[in-house]
């Protein structure tokens, strides 16, 4: 059903007009409005419209003065085509998207003058002449009545004075809404709306509440209070009224209140003008809490209010719509835990079935934290979940634009704040064993373990792969269909069985995986209630940590099957680790050498695990990846597997997979990223703080995932920063001047900028970092592991000769020398830093001054440092040569009871000591200070920035760079236009 309105609205110009006409879409969840009389100028459209229903499609009509009709319509769920334009309405045909089904609208503005209104009433007679088998509607103002009973009030030319003083900030005409069958009420399912918690009484009304004594378990007891708590705060929340119309409200009071006490300078005026800015400022915070919990924008400062910005979110997400301790020494689950766990929880993370957010649990814990820890305790003695608990909302996340099919839908579980904590104080135990129980292949959700790894050692294992000379080899891509939601109980169960989990831990996980029940979020309303019979829920805190034991089971089945079955071969580099797959989640990788025995025992092993697990290979999307030197054997081994064939690059966890070197074509999805996320910013009205904001938190990070793996071309990094430049001083409107040097706005606050760092430099420090974990040899990582086997092989990475690698190891080979300036090796017991090639002398690497160093004493070049330590002392051959007494003269402390380690001299390792390694330094600057701080507003720390540098854009700066004309600037502090003072050089320094 299409819901259709018109309003004369009387002008659009006033911000009170368009929030009042925008708050009447939302609430009547209108899809198709004319608006009339808008009385915008032409070069105003777009200014206005941006800040009225952004996301909507739009067309006007200027044929009469000031905009006489505009047509609005949601282009999500109806298509408009305008059929005729004439000077008093506009005919169009409206289409449902879902539905198909087709009207004629025709939204009609009367003339005043009763000869031209004659017009009018022809062409609409034509009209209908002409329509055959299609519903039709004229609606708008027509400025006639029939009968003197449809009219009501005073004269239409004059409004009413009681209008003009109680309602003075919306039409006094009624807008007309068609609705063509009936249409469920919008905002039915109750959620706890969090800014509740700052009002008076909130503590009470739980108290009272919760002092009831409830009969049965304590999870019952909790959520029979929790229900009843429900129409308190229902009530609460209605009292409230509309909180952006309160903030206008008074605002506008306060306007008045100020302008009063400017005029008479009262006392009694003045303590006015101080309670309305407390009312003021209580409105703006509750809508402000209100919109953060909606739009879940978490860039945004407090302090910096930006509720245009919070609108034009919700809006435009709107349109696309083996030993294992888990008990304390008494058996029981700590209090400190649970309440820890429900702390965790995000305050505006989507609640569940039940409405309340973890805000609610974190204000009144004082209230409830006994009993609700008491009621989760219970859970854990009597292994029993209460079904409300586990009641589970599921939202449909499309996967397209207009999508009609379930699997085009992504399902997300929005779990209650009850069931999470539980969840959470589960994962919490099982994460401090997944270490020892998951393999290096698999990365995701295991603590320490990187991405990266996979990224970097699967680029490494695909080198070569376009040389016809290479050794035959193939690399399978595996796309598991509706992984989640595909997994059998009984083998997730079994699982945690083999892995040794204990009795009571596999039977609480029981609990929750297989009692929870499901209703559907459709249109703000839920539907249905039905239990699962498998899968795991994408929302579960718990369920990424079951999925990853369930992938290790595949890999130990693969692993199984290598051992026993003597035909399989090891894929090129991979033999002496032992290297069958990688693993992130449901993506994964195989590789083996490119022969039938391998790809078979592949195969049978995908099989066998599909028949256990549930998880089907989908076989449509699954491909296998061959080197050149594979050219016969291709389709026997593509018709074994019954995969297609798949072509470098490939997109593997987000970035592509390449043979040779990284291309700007491979690296256009980071442009494109980031040119789709500012297409998103289009709806937000931000200043310039604002998007100083989103720069450091969003915009600035969307390269980090590459720039962690690759070195990006100069050319990407330039184009990048081109685009956070033109964002942070144009906007998305692309119009605006620079009024300071990137130089300058990239520097660190304490020199002066705005803190914003430079692409070329995150990047390099990023891949320093890859640098720093070789270094240290890190004991969680595969990709360490191999490269320490296949790329070092007992030297140092100082001495590695990389130019017939890889180009992605050669990179970070030549990115490396970067690092040595800010490394110190610290000797210990010698047996990790290489003798004569290593850095840990002074000199540095003694083999570049001494070369006949290893002659003369009779110590290999590949020699360990602890070959000249003894009982913790030097000890060094005999030897009168002149160089080796150097050596000698100038050599570090041992440490002996430690191992060597490489240490980082600025301090503690980081990305941030890394930034500031690499970045020039500039002088730090005193007014550095004045920014910045807990209670500064990060506009007014812009504005003052700005000033303190002299590039506001003052009435001089203006002239100066705009108009020019020494008789004109003249002419402008003579009429008394100057704003200030009136002085030729006024500037900067009179604001500040």
């Amino acid at each position: 059903m299409i819901v259709i309105a018109a309003w004369n609205v009387r002008g659009l110009n006033s911000i009170a007009h368009r929030h009042a006409l925008a708050q009447f879409v939302r609430d009547r969840g209108v899809q198709f409005l004319g608006i009339l009389e808008t009385r915008v100028r032409r070069g105003n459209v777009q200014s206005v419209r941006a800040g009225l229903l952004p996301s909507w499609s739009w067309f006007d009509d200027y044929t009469g003065p000031g905009g006489r009709i505009w047509l609005a319509w949601d282009a999500v769920e109806i298509s408009v085509e305008v059929l005729l334009v004439g000077e008093q309405f506009v005919h169009c045909r409206l289409g449902n998207k879902r539905t198909s089904s087709t009207c004629l609208i025709s939204v009609v503005y009367g003339d005043c003058d009763p000869i031209r209104r004659r017009l009018l009433w022809g062409e609409l007679l034509t009209l209908s002449s002409a329509i055959v088998d299609s519903p039709w509607c004229a609606l708008g103002d027509f400025n006639i009545v029939i009968d003197e009973s449809e009219s009501r009030g005073g004269s239409a030319e004059v409004p009413q004075s009681s209008y003009l003083s109680a309602l003075p900030q919306t039409s006094d005409h009624s807008p007309l809404l068609l609705l063509g069958a009936e249409r469920r009420p919008i905002g039915g399912v109750f959620r706890f709306e969090n800014f509740l918690i700052s009002q008076p009484g909130f503590l009470n009304s739980v108290k009272h509440v919760w002092r009831h004594h409830i009969h049965g378990n304590g999870l019952y007891g909790v959520t029979r209070k929790l229900k009843a708590l429900k129409p308190v705060f229902r009530a609460q929340r209605k009292a409230k009224g509309d909180l952006a119309q309160n903030v206008w409200l008074a605002k506008e009071f306060l306007e008045k209140a100020q302008a009063l006490f400017d005029e008479y300078k009262a006392d009694d005026l003045q303590l006015l003008v101080q309670w309305c800015r407390k009312v003021y400022s209580r409105a703006v915070a509750m809508e402000d809490t209100m919109l953060r919990q909606r739009a879940k924008l978490r860039w945004l400062k407090d302090g910096d209010r930006c509720s245009k910005a919070f609108f034009r979110k919700i809006n435009a997400t709107r349109a696309k719509m083996r030993v294992f301790q888990i008990t304390n020494a008494a058996g029981d689950v700590l209090t400190e835990a649970d309440q820890e766990a429900f702390f965790d929880i995000s305050d505006d993370s989507a609640p569940g079935p039940d409405g309340y957010t973890s805000a609610f649990f974190k204000a009144a814990w004082t209230e409830i934290g006994e009993e609700v820890c008491a009621a989760v305790k219970e859970f854990f003695v009597s292994g029993r979940l209460l079904k409300q608990i586990n009641a589970t909302v599921l939202v449909l996340i499309p996967k397209l634009q207009m999508p009609t099919r379930v699997s085009e839908f992504r399902p997300i579980a929005c779990c209650n704040v009850l069931y999470k904590a539980i969840s959470k104080i589960l994962v919490k135990r099982m994460q401090k064993v997944l270490n020892s129980l998951i393999d290096y292949s698999q990365t995701a959700f295991v603590p320490g373990r990187s991405i990266t790894d996979n990224i970097m050692l699967a680029q490494e294992l695909l080198s070569g792969y376009n040389i016809a000379r290479s050794p035959k080899r193939c690399t399978i891509k595996i796309d598991i269909q509706k992984a989640y939601d595909s997994v059998q109980w009984d083998f997730l169960l079994e699982t945690l069985k083999i892995f040794k989990f204990p009795h009571r831990f596999v039977t609480w996980m029981e609990q929750c995986v297989t009692t929870a029940a499901f209703s559907i979020a459709l249109n703000g309303q839920l539907h249905g209630f039905f239990k699962g019979s498998k899968g795991i829920r994408q929302g579960d805190p718990s369920s990424p940590y079951l999925f990853v034991l369930v992938m290790e089971l595949f890999h130990v089945l693969l692993q199984l099957r290598v051992q026993t079955e003597g035909d399989f071969r090891f894929h090129w580099k991979c033999a002496e680790l032992g290297i069958l797959n990688l693993c992130f989640a449901d993506d994964v990788l195989i590789f083996c050498a490119g022969d039938v025995p391998s790809v078979r025992r592949v195969k049978v092993v995908l099989e066998e695990f599909a028949e256990l697990s549930g998880l089907q290979v989908n076989s449509s999307k699954s491909t296998v990846i061959f080197s050149k030197a594979i050219q016969s054997e291709r389709q026997e081994l593509l018709d074994l597997l019954g995969f297609q064939e798949g072509c470098l690059p490939i997109k593997y966890l987000g970035v592509p997979l390449t043979a040779s070197r990284l291309s700007v074509a491979d690296c256009r999805p980071i442009l494109d990223k980031v040119a789709c996320r500012l297409a998103g910013w289009t709806h937000l009205t931000l200043s310039l703080a604002g998007r100083a904001q989103l720069l450091k938190s969003v915009l600035g990070s969307l390269h980090t995932y590459w720039s962690s793996v690759f070195l990006l071309p100069k050319s990407i990094t330039k184009l990048l920063e081109q685009k956070m430049r033109s964002f942070l001083w144009k906007g998305s409107s692309g119009s605006g001047m620079v009024k300071v040097s990137w130089d300058q706005v990239c520097k660190p606050q304490v020199q002066g900028g705005l803190g914003i760092r430079r692409v070329r430099h995150m990047n390099l420090a990023l891949l320093l970092k890859q640098v720093w974990r070789i270094l240290q040899e890190d004991p969680t990582s595969i990709w360490v592991a191999w490269v320490l086997r296949y790329r070092l092989r007992n030297q140092p990475l100082w001495t590695v000769n990389a130019s017939s690698s890889s180009w992605c190891w050669r990179k970070l080979v030549k990115t490396s020398v970067l690092l040595k300036e800010g490394l110190e090796y610290r000797v210990g017991d010698g047996h990790k830093f290489w003798l004569w090639t290593d850095l840990w002398h002074p000199r540095g690497p003694l083999i570049n001054h001494f070369p006949r160093g290893p002659s003369i004493t009779g110590l290999a070049v590949d020699s360990r440092l602890m070959t000249v330590i003894h009982q913790g002392q030097w000890c060094w051959p005999s030897a009168s040569d002149f160089d080796i007494q150097q050596i000698m003269s100038d050599l570090p402390a041992i440490y002996p009871q430690q191992p060597d380690k490489v240490l980082w001299k600025p301090g503690t390792f980081s990305t941030q000591s890394l930034l500031q390694f690499l970045e020039p330094s500039s002088p730090r600057v005193l007014w550095s200070q004045l920014l910045g701080g807990k209670f500064v507003i990060p506009r007014h720390e812009f504005i003052l920035w700005l000033a303190i540098l002299e590039r506001l854009s003052t009435m001089d700066r203006i002239w100066a760079s705009t108009l020019g004309g020494e008789s004109d600037f003249d002419g402008l502090i003579e009429a008394g236009n100057w704003t200030y003072c009136g002085q030729r050089d006024d500037g900067g320094v009179d604001i500040c």
